[in-house]
């Protein structure tokens, strides 16, 4: 029968600690922003998209 050594999944806990610790807080900023953005209202939700996507545009030349 397998047994658990308690003594090694803490220590496994332990050294990935720190990433699990940035990816809930990735995760929990990402929620905030969501939320955030779906309450605004419509026109600066608008805005916001048409600002966020835009990139300066250049001239085309055709021959």
């Amino acid at each position: 029968m397998l047994s658990i050594n308690w003594s090694d999944v803490w220590k496994m806990v332990e050294s990935i600690k720190v990433p699990l610790i940035v990816i809930g807080v990735a995760l929990a900023l990402a929620i905030i922003v969501s939320l955030a953005v779906f309450k605004m209202g419509k026109p600066a939700r608008k805005l916001t998209r048409s600002t966020a996507s835009t990139t300066p545009a250049s001239p085309r030349t055709t021959s």
